[in-house]
């Protein structure tokens, strides 16, 4: 089964390039190549006397990321998963992006089962999600990328950044090869396969007993298919004890069948609508919540706070968004 879905993806993903190879060569045709950097050069000619001018530099002979990890035989999954997520195209023409590309003895070291079911058809957002965690749009060379402390990637959630023993890690994954340039941006070769949180926000609250409340109280809002299929959203995510130190009358009111929409406002004010790390709500004053109300910022006992909420813990990542856990409950 393997072995089928590789040959059938590796063959759409020859096919592209050599469509794009046959264009190249088509185009070349114009231009002269003095051999100087590897790069094409093009004859500049005086329209008056038609005679040749110092040649210009216009493009770059480099191969596109896609190209590079074809020719070098070590990412045949990698590309292979790209063709299923239908991101080939994004690879040949789009950039700059560095990319962290495991190899094939990375991809090894998952389960043939969680792999089958990431390259199933009908997982392809989850598929995309996890290629694109290790993509970061830019050209990041070694040297760049050592000095920050975390790589926003293109599927949104963030990658750690450290360095041990003179050797550079993101996420878990060490960069083993570092610096493969390409006409469109950076390959590091890393050796395991990076994995982002692939839950949506209803499902990492579903799974931890903190937030029993919150998930109940979502659905009495009729919030989750929101919570599950939308976003990106930053959620300040009460716990239990949090909404059992409201007062019982406020509970009560807001869980009234009448109250459906007063309760959706209490909760959407707990929302923003996009990825907010810490870092950024610490630099803010003030952000707009879902609710169109505003959240402040700031700092007490040196813990960062929203409103009179303390958050008591940062930054959790899912498919959809970011989690901030709070200690109380927020009233528009």
């Amino acid at each position: 089964m393997k072995n089928m879905w590789t040959c059938a993806a590796m063959n759409m993903a020859k096919t592209a390039v050599a469509m794009m190879h046959y264009q190249r060569q088509n185009m070349k045709q114009q231009w002269c190549d003095t051999g100087r950097s590897g790069r094409t050069y093009r004859p500049h000619r005086s329209t008056a006397s038609r005679e040749c001018r110092p040649c210009e530099p216009v493009g770059d002979d480099r191969k596109n990321i896609l190209e590079t990890a074809l020719a070098d035989g070590s990412f045949t999954t990698l590309t292979t998963a790209l063709a299923k997520a239908d991101l080939l195209g994004a690879l040949q023409r789009g950039g700059p992006f560095t990319v962290f590309a495991p190899t094939d003895s990375a991809f090894s070291q998952i389960p043939t089962a969680t792999l089958d079911e990431l390259l199933d058809p009908k997982n392809i957002d989850r598929l995309q999600t996890v290629l694109g965690f290790h993509v970061v749009e830019g050209r990041l060379d070694a040297g760049s990328v050592s000095k920050r402390r975390h790589l926003t990637t293109t599927s949104g959630q963030r990658l750690t950044v450290a360095v041990k023993d003179g050797k550079v890690f993101v996420g878990e994954a060490q960069v083993t090869t570092a610096d493969i340039q390409c006409s469109n941006g950076i390959i590091h070769v890393v050796d395991q396969v990076l994995m982002p949180g692939l839950d949506d926000l209803t499902a990492a609250l579903a799974a931890d007993a903190r937030f029993s409340t919150l998930v109940d109280l979502v659905q009495k809002a009729g919030l989750l298919e929101v919570l599950k299929k939308g976003g990106p959203f930053t959620l300040f995510a009460p716990t239990n004890e949090a909404f059992a130190a409201l007062p019982e009358e406020t509970v009560n009111a807001l869980t009234q069948p009448d109250a459906k929409d007063q309760l959706g406002r209490v909760l959407k004010y707990h929302l923003i609508g996009k990825r907010v790390f810490a870092r950024e709500a610490a630099s803010a004053d003030s952000l707009r919540a879902v609710s169109d109300d505003r959240l402040y910022f700031g700092f007490q006992n040196g813990r960062l706070t929203v409103n009179e909420a303390t958050i008591t813990e940062t930054d959790i990542e899912t498919g959809n968004g970011v989690i901030h856990v709070i200690d109380m409950v927020l009233q528009p």
